[in-house]
């Protein structure tokens, strides 16, 4: 049966708790340590701290430690020029374990074993690692799979370390050449180095003949906003501002990721100490241009009206189809502050609001290319980590890609129209919200399918349409509003009804997928 547990246990055999005995008490230190100061025309303040995280899984390879430096200062030049700058760097640095889905993962290997076994004990007299799977190996066994790793072997045995260095600042420069115009502009970097090594011992459950993964990754953001806004009250009843602006921003993300199999000695946890390496240096380098503008208008302090226009470019898309439009609006009106003096003793608050918008979701990098590279295979008769390259003997060889790019990429486009009712009641005793939304994402960017004789399965494209409504209500209570004592009952209801509209003419699209679930996107669902 498959209810079975197995014969019952000898009256007085020791047993383990296997979830328990892997864990203890974890411990953290965080010191942290500001000055600040400063007059009427300047400011300074400057902070630094140190985070200790030791963790909770029993082993030496569960800490983490950050330590950060900040600085932050304010200077004003004349009377209408006010000159900031903001800098802060950080060192991070951390020692992990094996978990999840993951036969050398900590639970699977704890949490298989039978009770009566005592995981604590993982090696033999001779010295070999054991499991309950494999309880008694040889030294001929050296590179044979456990089964399911024991999680302290695991944990003692298997590094992934990683060192992260980051600085990032800002400066910005604030001039006020009328009182009605304030210029705002701001300049900013973010770089880090992210260095990580992964080693998987031999005789492993995951890869037996042990594994060394290193990986440095490297990430570079230049940011640039320059704004302008304009305020005026025509009359005592109309107050408006108009806002111009321009965003520049590069981001240069490089990953050098290399993947050693098969250890040729046991120690250490090196590239140049596996017999096959599978290299990787990938970069991307995305440039983006935005220019936008809004106003907005404050009509009788009870209606708001707001109008925005934006203008997108991103080195993503095709030459031909780089630049696109993505208007707003939106309305807004309290209309407690014209109701009667009758009135107003039970509804403290009243306001209804409408709103349209237009997002955009750029696409993927470089999917407008067609690339060839160094195919990998995994098949019998391949190299030590049995995959089989299309590089053979110093022979080149290149392979085109399994997805097809298209230069005429347009954006994803999300068209959303929202309204809202907000109501307060019997003078702050309870508030009420309700709204509606309903959006319609177009030209959603797809892996489609593509017949296999044209040399690849998918293809790159605008291939969907997905719509989203749904109705949103919030009811709040207060009961009790005190200085020293306050009570709130709150209640939240929601639905959304999410469905596939369009697919190109495509039954079914791959959306992703994990482990045993696959998800597709289908028309009607």
């Amino acid at each position: 049966s498959s209810h079975n547990w197995g014969t019952l246990l000898a009256p007085g055999t020791k047993t383990y708790d296997h979830f328990t005995e892997m864990f203890e008490t974890g411990h953290v230190a965080d010191n942290n340590l500001s000055v600040s100061g400063g007059d009427d025309r300047r400011t300074f303040f400057l902070s630094a701290g140190i985070n200790n995280n030791d963790g909770f899984v029993v082993g030496p390879n569960d800490s983490y430690k950050r330590s950060s430096i900040r600085l932050k200062a304010t200077q004003l030049i004349g009377e209408k020029f006010k000159l900031g700058g903001n800098l802060s760097y950080i060192d991070s640095r951390g020692s992990y374990i094996q978990r999840g889905d993951n036969t050398s993962g900590i639970m699977l290997g704890g949490m298989r074993t039978p009770p009566e076994w005592n995981n604590l004990d993982f090696f033999t007299a001779d010295g070999q690692y054991k499991s309950y799977r494999y309880q008694n190996p040889t030294p001929a066994a050296q590179a044979a799979s456990r089964g399911y790793d024991n999680p302290f072997w695991i944990s003692q045995e298997a590094p992934a370390k990683s060192s992260l260095s980051r600085v990032l600042g800002n400066v910005d420069l604030n001039w006020e050449p009328f009182d009605w115009l304030k210029i705002q502009e701001t300049a900013g970097a973010d770089y880090y180095t992210d260095s990580r090594l992964e080693g998987l011992p031999l005789g492993n459950s995951t890869t037996p003949d042990g594994q060394v993964i290193r990986a440095d990754y490297n990430n570079y953001i230049l940011d640039h906003n320059l704004t302008a806004i304009a305020s005026h009250t025509f009359a005592p009843w109309f107050q408006g501002t108009l806002t111009l602006g321009q965003n520049l921003n590069s981001t240069d993300f490089h990953q050098i990721y290399d993947l050693g199999s098969t250890l040729i000695a046991p120690t250490p946890f090196a590239i140049t100490n596996t017999v096959s390496v599978d290299p990787n240096d990938n970069e991307v380098l995305v440039h983006r241009e935005s220019y936008f503008g809004q106003a907005t208008a404050d009509l009788w302090d009870q209606l708001f009206l707001t109008a925005a226009l934006r203008n997108d470019g991103f080195s993503t898309f095709g030459q031909n189809n780089r630049r696109h439009w993505f208007p707003k609006a939106s309305a807004a009106w309290t209309f407690t502050k014209a109701l009667g003096e009758g009135l107003k003793d039970k509804m403290d608050f009243g306001k209804v609001r409408f709103a349209y918008g237009e997002t955009g979701r750029e696409p993927v990098p470089y999917s407008t290319l067609n690339t060839y590279g160094v195919g990998r295979f995994g098949e019998y008769g391949g190299d030590a980590s049995g995959v089989l390259r299309t590089i053979y003997l110093g022979s080149a060889g290149l392979v085109g890609p399994d997805s097809v790019g298209s230069d005429s990429l347009r954006p994803e486009r999300t068209r959303e129209y929202e309204g809202w009712l907000d109501f307060g009641f019997f003078k702050r005793w309870s508030d009420l919200r309700i709204s509606y939304y309903d959006s319609k994402t177009s030209d959603v960017i797809f892996e489609a399918p593509t017949p296999t004789s044209s040399g690849s399965q998918f293809i790159v494209r605008n291939a969907a349409t997905i719509t989203n409504k749904g109705w949103e209500v919030t009811a709040n209570l207060h009961p009790i509003r005190r200085s020293d004592l306050t009570w709130d009952l709150g209640l939240v209801w929601g639905r959304n009804r999410n469905l596939v509209t369009d697919l190109s003419g495509s039954n079914d699209i791959l959306v992703g997928s994990q482990a045993i679930l696959t998800t597709v996107a289908r028309v009607g669902f």
